[in-house]
């Protein structure tokens, strides 16, 4: 029989890493799915807003062609926010959240040392072929995220309005602070146990 010791008035620490990271994850699938619709929808009102401001090169376009394009931009639309909900579902993201080293999430989505944010600009760069493919020309200074056609949300209330996103980042940070309090309380329980240990020792001396 395997026994399991536990410090006597300490919770099981493993355990409360377990469930603060199952915790995160699981909210990180619920972002995950949430993103996928919001990114798709947000990369098809930025290509309405791009035909309407380049009209004079979509109007040279046959139906046919203009037909082609279209079908062409949902389809990567499609499998851009597709790809964007798999990214976001990785641990990673959420266990290491910040492209600064040993970073914290910071308190808005749209940070730019966020990774989730840059999973969310990422979404529109596999436009730039497509596009390019019809005759478009892009830009020669990329947008954050690597697209050349002004696709990418500026902040989080243009990629989603409603700010369900944001919402989610919220409680997403609130269970990171119980995972980081989580990981910290070994180390915390180590240095009282030595404090204790010392204390005794020199109590003892006298």
């Amino acid at each position: 029989m395997k026994l399991t010791l536990v410090v006597m008035g300490e919770p099981n620490l493993d355990a409360r890493i377990a469930s603060a990271r199952e915790a995160i994850l699981s909210l990180a699938g619920e972002f995950a799915e949430t993103a996928r619709g919001t990114v798709e929808a947000a990369l098809t009102r930025a290509m309405e807003r791009l035909v309407v401001r380049r009209a004079e090169w979509f109007n040279r376009l046959d139906d046919r062609t203009a037909a082609a394009l279209r079908e062409a931009v949902q389809r990567t639309i499609r499998q851009s926010a597709e790809r964007v909900g798999e990214r976001l579902r990785d641990p990673d993201v959420w266990l290491s959240p910040s492209v600064v080293v040993e970073g914290e999430p910071q308190p808005e989505l749209d940070e730019p040392a966020n990774r989730a944010w840059i999973a969310l600009l990422n979404a529109a760069g596999p436009l730039d072929p497509v596009l390019t493919e019809f005759g478009l020309q892009p830009s020669d200074v990329p947008d954050r995220g690597g697209g050349h056609f002004g696709l990418q949300p500026p902040r989080a209330g243009d990629l989603d309005p409603r700010g369900t996103l944001s919402g989610l980042w919220g409680r997403y940070r609130k269970l990171y602070e119980t995972y980081r309090r989580a990981l910290r309380a070994p180390e915390e329980l180590r240095e009282r146990q030595g404090e204790d240990r010392a204390r005794k020792r020199w109590n003892e001396s006298t």
